[in-house]
């Protein structure tokens, strides 16, 4: 399977409709893109929370209405024979796709700056063409981390404690499963009262602490430990002999 990364981005400039109209031409499977939020709600496809790498503006794209967007060159960057390409909607890109037989991946841009309800409003247009089954969603709330960091991570604490424990293992594997399980439905539940009650602002914070937490806990591992140790089979050390295993005199064949 062929996607198309930002479209057919070494062909055309990234993540505009050039790029996904040439990535369909060349035969791609799937095309991934970046959705931000514009200060009037919209929907626009960029990478970037800024507009200054990919056009001839500068600024957050949050401080920008869709209008003022448009009025911006996303194209000459690239090459002079695409100056005046705008930066597309979502909805555009939808339009495009929703009669071919294409998979669509869209990275949802939502940190170091935080749109609030982005995530409602690309559900929305998915199901407005009719793009729900054939999308793949992928969340970032922090460059700096990625969402695995953000959630504390619960499950791997016993998975540690085991490692790092001198009398083998399997004495917190019941534990393991149990908080695994917690995680799975306390993550989600934490992530969502953080930023529906507390606000956007400190889903920072919370991540910038998980990840503190996680480096932590990794750093408590021990590396190196030989496979019969952890199993708890005894490990021959210096000055001990074992005993060997007579090697089996080959038969000859007649």
């Amino acid at each position: 399977m062929i996607t198309a990364h930002r479209g057919a981005s070494d062909q055309a400039p990234e993540n505009t409709m050039a790029a996904f109209r040439r990535a369909l031409d060349i035969g791609a499977d799937g095309i991934e893109l970046d959705v931000h939020m514009s200060a009037d709600g919209r929907l626009v496809v960029i990478h970037d929370e800024t507009v200054d790498r990919t056009s001839n503006g500068k600024g957050l794209v949050k401080d920008k209405t869709l209008a003022e967007l448009k009025e911006l060159d996303f194209g000459s960057w690239f090459s002079e024979g695409f100056r005046g390409e705008k930066i597309p909607e979502l909805e555009d890109v939808l339009e495009l796709l929703s009669d071919r037989d294409v998979l669509l991946n869209i990275e949802i841009k939502n940190g170091p700056v935080f749109y609030p309800g982005i995530e409602t409003a690309v559900a929305d247009a998915l199901q407005k063409y009719g793009m729900t089954d054939r999308t793949i969603i992928i969340y970032i709330l922090l460059a700096i981390g990625g969402i695995s960091w953000a959630l504390i991570n619960i499950n791997s604490y016993p998975m540690v404690v085991e490692m790092t424990s001198n009398k083998g293992t399997g004495k917190y594997t019941g534990y393991y499963y149990f908080f695994s399980m917690t995680a799975a439905i306390l993550s989600p539940v934490l992530f969502g009262f953080i930023k529906d009650i507390l606000g956007d602002s400190f889903l920072f914070i919370y991540s910038s602490i998980a990840m503190v937490l996680a480096f932590f806990f990794m750093m408590l591992v021990k590396h190196g430990e030989p496979a019969g140790k952890l199993n708890g089979t005894p490990v021959g050390t210096a000055g001990e002999t074992s005993e060997e295993i007579p090697e089996e005199t080959p038969q000859q064949t007649i």
